[in-house]
């Protein structure tokens, strides 16, 4: 269970994941070793999952983004299940440089069972990845491409706690 510090460390980490735990315990008025066991708890617990550099997928290549709508087929035997085919997708994307790099897999209720979210540096990657990629898999009855023109915010707000 989390408390009100522990929220607040949390808060801070999320605006600034480099800061330090003096910094953290000199904004909230609190012992650093107090500060440091509290960071260490929420990283044991898997309440902090990981600490990461954010990149702007523009300045290392990446012009567009999309996201790939996947209907599944229904009443065939498939080898893989939904969440076997989201990570087949996903590790064949960091593999193989000539497929687009797919951030992130949604497993879907409603008209479609996955939303791919790729970025791509050329169309051609796209086009390989629909055309020839994707459409070879047995278990995808079919998808539809949506183009993002623009993201709002730029960045993601910190997660409500």
């Amino acid at each position: 269970m989390i408390d009100e510090l522990d929220k607040e460390i949390l808060r801070i980490l999320q605006r600034k994941p480099k800061a330090k735990i003096s910094e953290i315990a000199r904004l909230l008025g609190r012992p650093r070793s107090t500060i440091a066991q509290r960071v260490n708890k929420l990283e044991k617990e898997g309440v902090i999952k990981e600490y990461r550099a954010i990149i702007d997928p523009e300045k290392v290549g990446y012009k567009r983004s999309a996201l790939v709508m996947v209907k599944i087929r229904k009443g065939i035997k498939t080898y893989l299940t939904q969440d076997e085919l989201a990570m087949k997708i996903v590790n064949d994307s960091i593999r193989n440089k000539d497929l687009p790099f797919v951030e992130e897999v949604l497993i879907l209720t409603g008209a479609y069972d996955m939303a791919l979210k790729v970025w791509i540096k050329e169309w051609k990657e796209l086009s390989s990845f629909l055309l020839n990629y994707l459409s070879s898999m047995e278990e995808i009855e079919s998808t539809e491409t949506l183009m993002v023109l623009e993201k709002t915010p730029e960045m993601p707000p910190p997660f409500p706690i």
